[in-house]
């Protein structure tokens, strides 16, 4: 089952959505052009798409963060180190 959840964004003279799939935890938008939808990955998306989101979410921030150092890509890079290292001692 695709579980994917759509936020309209706010963006002057363009059709938009956040696009986010719960299953993977990617973030990608789709945009609709004279009736052709253009998909989008996160990174790879205008500027303007991503400062929209984040203006979106912002109310729904925490004030205090307790971060998640399992879903941080610079751990993920850490840990691969260490491995690699330690095999090879």
């Amino acid at each position: 089952m695709i579980f994917q959840g759509a936020i309209d964004l706010d963006i002057e003279n363009r059709n938009v959505q956040a696009i986010i799939d719960f299953d993977t935890g990617l973030i990608g938008f789709t945009e609709i052009v004279e009736d052709k939808t253009i998909e989008y990955f996160f990174g790879g998306s205008p500027k303007e798409f991503k400062v929209a989101l984040f203006e979106k979410l912002q109310a729904l921030f925490a004030q205090k963060s307790y971060a998640n150092f399992k879903i941080c890509r610079k751990s993920e890079t850490i840990r691969a180190i260490g491995k690699y290292l330690t095999e090879n001692e």
